[in-house]
């Protein structure tokens, strides 16, 4: 049941991430929640960065483990 979750809230980062961009670009929308939402993306994005870089350094580390 979990992984049937997390399955489906990944098929819809896309999406919630649209509907941020959408926010944060539309120029009718109350200066507030721009700034809102442009905060929620930037947080993830450097979340993202983060855990993309983790995750590039532990395959190396185990590339080297594995090749002694």
């Amino acid at each position: 049941m979990l992984q049937q979750n997390t399955a489906y809230l990944q098929a819809k980062i896309a999406q919630a991430t649209l509907a941020i961009v959408e926010i944060m670009n539309n120029k009718e929308t109350p200066p507030q929640s721009r700034i809102s939402a442009a905060r929620t993306v930037l947080e993830y994005a450097l979340k993202l960065t983060e855990e993309t870089e983790i995750v590039t350094r532990i395959e190396a580390l185990e590339a080297q483990v594995n090749d002694n």
